[in-house]
């Protein structure tokens, strides 16, 4: 009787410590291998607390994997111009470009993703920031924060302030719509197979409390493979242009006012 309570106490102390992570994995495995030897235990139960503890020392909850991107860039910029009529000077200027992200797999086929980038926030399509002051705190601002949804049939749903459209399954022409820039609304994706896909999109274009409507830009279009040709054919309707004009330029034909923005 002694004897089967000394191996009893000996089974749930080395479990206590496997299970609750007390000592490090090498120390318990090395505690078991002891055990065994001295046949306090066997090597079938010491199998059972090893597998006990691996499952016990993997993550749970709704994060299943978790991926952190980021890069810096350093860049030495000398633009040759000279336009004496509008006081526009050829300029030297050292910029730098920060980002920082993530993108978790969630249960239910779901992502969630987000990115802090440098750079003004009166810039859409750049992320640079200029060293052009005494070291003052330069803006972090939300370049990326989304959801997005994949089902089994093929279909891929986005909403939020998205990446940039050619990294969502878009094929447009960067002279049409810069690849830095990060379009807020939704979107819809569908892989028809073979190499075809079809995509139809909403985006944000701006919002006023001055207007009623949202003004925005719908997108579609249907994407294709034929060997090693690949091509896109598609639309774009930007609705209440002339609302855009008068929220973004004025009414007079000048833009309203806004820090430098160059890219």
């Amino acid at each position: 009787m002694k004897n089967k309570l000394t191996q009893a106490l000996s089974v749930s102390a080395v479990a206590g410590m496997a299970l609750a992570g007390t000592a490090a994995a090498q120390s318990n495995e090395a505690i078991l291998e002891t055990l065994v030897k001295k046949g306090v235990i066997t090597e079938a139960e010491a199998d059972a607390l090893r597998q006990e503890a691996q499952k016990q020392s993997q993550p749970k909850g709704w994060v299943e994997n978790l991926t952190l991107k980021g890069d810096l860039r350093l860049r030495y910029e000398q633009k040759h111009q000279s336009w004496a009529e509008q006081n526009i000077l050829a300029r030297q200027r050292q910029r730098y470009r920060l980002r920082f992200g993530a993108v978790a797999d969630l249960k239910n086929n779901l992502q969630v993703g987000f990115r802090l980038a440098s750079g003004s926030t009166d810039n859409p399509t750049s992320s640079n920031q200029s060293l052009d002051d005494p070291g003052h705190r330069d803006t972090l601002a939300i370049d990326q924060a989304y959801v997005a949804w994949s089902g089994d049939s093929g279909l891929t749903l986005l909403g939020g302030k998205m990446p940039a459209h050619d990294q969502t399954g878009w094929m447009i022409n960067e002279a049409l719509i810069d690849r830095d820039y990060t379009p807020e609304g939704i979107e819809a994706h569908y892989d028809l197979g073979n190499g075809y896909a079809t995509h139809f999109g909403w985006n944000s274009l701006y919002e006023t409390s001055g207007s009623t409507d949202m003004d925005g830009l719908l997108m579609g279009q249907i994407t294709g493979e034929i060997g090693d040709l690949q091509f896109g054919l598609g639309g774009i309707w930007i609705y209440n242009a002339e609302q855009i004009k008068a929220d973004t330029i004025g009414t007079s034909g000048q833009k309203i006012s806004h820090k430098d923005a160059a890219g």
